[in-house]
């Protein structure tokens, strides 16, 4: 079971395109939405962005406006990360991906590939341009793993 959803996990974040042609990334600040933090939230966002890569894949940091605590971002376009918010949900039959030791839960939206962590007691959020190609997700979980404890009883799948 373990190798089915390792394959699956690496088919899901490899389908898509790489960008063609480098581009600059511009020096200006992306603006990150973040959700209002619980009190118990604020150290461990503060932990987990200052112990964020200052590269992703060979995508850079960037600046970020507002939310300068609890947010990142990466390239262009921007790979962008938030910590805190709600508890993530997921439906019975999501697939959920382990890397890192972090579990995720990942849904294509519009542009973009989003993942979500579903077993820290502080809930991450990392959005990935679909122009990515790669397993982009894998250079986050190391940090969230550092600074975000994990929940008591993960999901089943996100067991090992």
């Amino acid at each position: 079971m373990t190798l089915v959803v390792g394959i699956a996990a690496l088919w899901f974040v490899n389908s898509k395109a790489a960008p063609e042609e480098t581009k600059p990334v511009p020096t200006s600040g992306v603006a990150v939405p973040g959700a209002p933090l619980a009190e118990a939230d604020v150290p461990r966002c503060r932990a987990l962005v200052a112990g964020l890569p200052d590269v992703v894949g060979e995508l850079p940091r960037r600046a970020v406006v507002g939310n300068t605590e609890q947010t990142a971002a990466y390239g262009s376009p921007a790979i962008t990360l938030a910590c805190g918010g709600p508890a993530t949900t997921f439906p019975p039959t999501g697939t959920l991906f382990p890397i890192n030791g972090v579990c995720w839960y990942g849904e294509q939206a519009t542009g973009a590939n989003v993942f979500r962590t579903v077993d820290r007691v502080t809930p991450v959020v990392v959005s990935i341009p679909t122009s990515y190609q790669g397993q982009l997700i894998a250079g986050f979980s190391s940090s969230v793993a550092a600074a975000v404890p994990a929940v008591a009883e993960p999901p089943a799948a996100c067991k090992n």
